[in-house]
This record gives structure tokens, C-alpha cells and sequence, in this order.
């Protein structure tokens, strides 16, 4: 088990939105199913731990998957935008990043390449049994939302539009 500063705990618990529902957007290659989680790791969320990466806007999941693709090697051909139906219970909204400055984690510690401080903010949200996290795109002005799909509630749903 990892082990967690209390004062982050605390801190991310006085962040949790009891309710969200929304229609985020996802950019899939090819046949991919677009409810297929990461369980490889990515910013937010580690190896192992089961995420659903989606953008507020449709814009924002462009851009990071613009990002993505530029960081292949093979060119990318197929990929479609697909929007989903949400509603998770515990979400932990981390819009405005700023709180998180007090345990030293400000900029360059949570959009920069080095991603294992945001790594360790998504472990502790799943851990602490949220559903959701709200972040700032680092690749655009928009929102992303990562759903942590092995935390979900029977009541949450996530389902294709």
C-alpha cells in the first residue's frame, strides 16, 4: 500500500464534488473500444491503475491526442472523436491546481515531462475510492477528466452518446 501525506488526504477530500454528470469527449485510434481503460500509466493515473482519459470539450481531446500522435513513430491513420454519457459519484475537482502548492507541487511538478508527482495525486484520488478527477489539459485551455473506472459506484455510468 502507498503511503500518502495526511494533509494531501485532506486536501484532495476538500476537493471531492459528491455528484458530476456531463458529456466529455474521447479521441480513439482506429477500433479501439473507446471504454478500454489505461492500465499502463499515464500523467494521472500510474501502472496499474485503471483510468478513462476524457477532455470537457471536444477541442481539448484533439490536442492531446495531437500530442500523441506526434510522439509516434508509425503514423497514426484512423482515429474518431466519441462523446460519453457520465455520471460518477466522488470527483475529485482539481480545476484550479493552485492548492496543491503547499505540499510543493506547482507547474513545472505537474505539467512537465516528469509525470510522477501528477502520478501520485491520481494514485491517492483512487485510492481515497474517487471516481473522478478534474485537471487542467496541459495541451490545451481546456479540462480533462479522468475517470478512475475500477472505483466507480454500481450507480456511475460512463457510456458512449
Amino acid at each position: 500500500m502507498p503511503t500518502f501525506d495526511p494533509a494531501l488526504l485532506d486536501f484532495l477530500e476538500s476537493c471531492v464534488l459528491d455528484k458530476w454528470e456531463g458529456a466529455p469527449w474521447r479521441e480513439v485510434f482506429g477500433d479501439l473500444d473507446p471504454l478500454r481503460p489505461n492500465l499502463r500509466g499515464a500523467r494521472w493515473n500510474p501502472p496499474g491503475v485503471e483510468a478513462l482519459y476524457c477532455s470537457l470539450t471536444r477541442e481539448t481531446a484533439r490536442a492531446e491526442v495531437d500530442h500523441l500522435v506526434r510522439l509516434q513513430s508509425v503514423p497514426v491513420r484512423r482515429r474518431r472523436s466519441v462523446q460519453l454519457d457520465v455520471e460518477l459519484t466522488r470527483v475529485v475537482d482539481l480545476q484550479d491546481l493552485d492548492g496543491l502548492g503547499r505540499f510543493g507541487l506547482e507547474g513545472p511538478e505537474l505539467t512537465g515531462k516528469d509525470v510522477a508527482a501528477p502520478r501520485s495525486i491520481g494514485q491517492a484520488v483512487s485510492w481515497l475510492g474517487c471516481a473522478g478527477l478534474l485537471v487542467p489539459s496541459v495541451r490545451h485551455s481546456g479540462t480533462n477528466l479522468v475517470i478512475y473506472t475500477n472505483q466507480m459506484a454500481p450507480s456511475d455510468r460512463a457510456e458512449l452518446v
